[in-house]
């Protein structure tokens, strides 16, 4: 695990000069080994100034390292005037990063467009050929990925701020399932997420393909681990996925976090003993949230209080994990968006009906890797954790959203929703306690949310004012203030 950095430049700029400035400002995703190519050279180093020694060039891609599994490698790799970095947590048919360089024969922009079309994981690409560069994002947009250009400069990395550095300061978020040649315009589609047709079968035979592919989903994901951690609430989704871990040969140890006396914990330790899951829980005071709010803010680059509201409890979660051992945890993000779990679902039945619900789906979980995923990576990763998200699974995705939405939601007063996937928990043997259990989003069952709200006013401003001053703070060095 670590960053990618990537630059080509125009008009006489150096790219060498720029691209250390990125992998510095990258290193809390990793510092362990640093590896940087340009056409004319590549070098692994252990120190950073080595990359003050480049010849002048104007295309090169940099990789942080941070070494979690055995199959993390130094980066780029080199071989036969091909350079390439693969930022990868999991995907089907990835081994290592030496052994990706199989799929890497002919064009370079043919060769992506192909692997995004068959492969499922969490991975983001980056391969200089010459003094080309091209990139790539998987279908779901699960790893982190930014992209800007402008006066001569186009660039990419796994944090804006790497961008934001050398003075791009409109960065994008890099759409899933996309390619992109540096030097064009913007990434190309090549895969989306999109709409399917509604089947009509038997609800005991939709139960029976979702449990299969709830099954593969998290096998896939965790088969080559030896122990893992659950970022555990006590819900549905989290529920399911420990019931699925206790069928395979892996040591799983369920971790939950919120704020002290929270209710939720209290529960979710009652569902953790019925699943039989050995569970350590993390109590957190108000100081230990304003610390971990400004940690925050500088590492998904946002002052949005939702998604800082889910960033706090999911680094609470790869802290608690990494201090007992474990490198490796999985979450029930995404299951919300695909089983319509949020409570605006209803409203949009209510007011729009069952297409305008069904598009609504489908918008949720296009958009789940701005509003979730990428948030959840960029704070978790410097914890030295990975995160793994088998409700993510692209073959899962595109058969939840081919469910039709009565299976999911009853009608517009239904407190539940889900109702399709919490049938599915009870074949699998969850108890009916747990399956038919209300809960809030993590942000709000953890108190984090109103945790936010009292530090805020313990400083006399309002909550938004208070995460925009912290993040004004933390970025006006890198962007400038005329910026901010």
């Amino acid at each position: 695990m670590g960053a990618i950095s990537a630059v080509r430049t125009t008009e006489g700029i150096d790219a060498t000069r720029l691209i250390k400035k990125m992998v510095a400002l990258q290193l809390h995703r990793g510092s362990e080994l640093f590896g940087v190519s340009t056409s004319k050279e590549h070098v692994i180093t252990s120190s950073l100034d080595e990359f003050s020694k480049l010849k002048n060039s104007n295309s090169a891609i940099a990789y942080n390292l941070m070494k979690i599994d055995n199959w993390d490698e130094p980066q780029p790799v080199r071989s036969n005037g091909l350079s390439y970095i693969i930022e990868c947590d999991y995907a089907e048919f990835y081994s290592s990063p030496t052994g990706f360089l199989k799929f890497l024969h002919g064009d370079p922009y043919e060769c992506l467009r192909k692997i995004i079309t068959k492969w499922d994981g969490q991975y983001a690409v980056a391969v200089l050929k010459g003094e080309e560069i091209y990139a790539a994002r998987d279908p779901v947009g699960l790893k982190p990925l930014y992209y800007a250009y402008s006066n001569g400069i186009d660039a990419l990395a796994s944090e804006k701020k790497a961008l934001w550095g050398i003075g791009l300061t409109s960065a994008f978020s890099f759409p899933p399932g996309h390619v992109w040649r540096l030097g064009e315009n913007s990434p190309s589609p090549v895969m989306e997420i999109n709409s399917q047709k509604r089947f009509v079968q038997r609800t005991d035979k939709v139960m029976s393909k979702l449990t299969e592919l709830l099954e593969e989903a998290v096998y896939e994901r965790t088969h080559r681990l030896d122990r893992i951690g659950i970022c555990f609430s006590g819900g549905v989704d989290s529920a399911i996925i420990t019931i699925l871990l206790s069928k395979f040969d892996i040591e799983a140890q369920a971790f939950i976090v919120g704020m002290e006396d929270s209710p939720e914990i209290e529960s979710a330790c009652e569902a953790a003993e019925m699943l039989g899951v050995k569970a350590i829980v993390s109590e957190y005071s108000l100081d230990d949230v304003d610390n971990m709010l400004h940690k925050c803010i500088w590492r998904i680059e946002d002052y949005n209080i939702v998604k800082l509201g889910i960033a706090i409890p999911f680094s609470w979660c790869a802290s608690s994990a990494f201090k007992t051992g474990f490198r490796h945890v999985i979450s029930g993000q995404g299951a919300d968006e695909l089983f319509c779990g949020y409570h605006k679902f209803l409203r949009v039945l209510r007011e729009k009906g069952r297409k305008s619900l069904e598009l609504a789906t489908l918008e949720s979980v296009r958009e789940a890797y701005k509003t979730s995923f990428q948030v959840v990576e960029q704070t978790v990763a410097p914890e030295k954790v990975k995160i793994l998200h088998p409700f993510a699974d692209l073959n899962l995705i595109i058969f939840g959203l081919a469910i039709p939405s009565n299976m999911k939601v009853q009608g517009p007063y239904d407190i539940l929703r889900k109702r399709i996937l919490r049938d599915a928990g009870l074949r699998l043997g969850l108890p009916e306690e747990i399956v038919r259990r209300h809960k809030k989003a993590i942000q709000y069952s953890t108190g984090v949310d109103k945790g936010i709200s009292m530090v805020a006013k313990r400083k006399h401003l309002k909550t938004r004012e208070y995460v925009r001053k912290i993040f004004e703070e933390s970025f006006k060095t890198i962007m400038g203030e005329s910026e901010m």
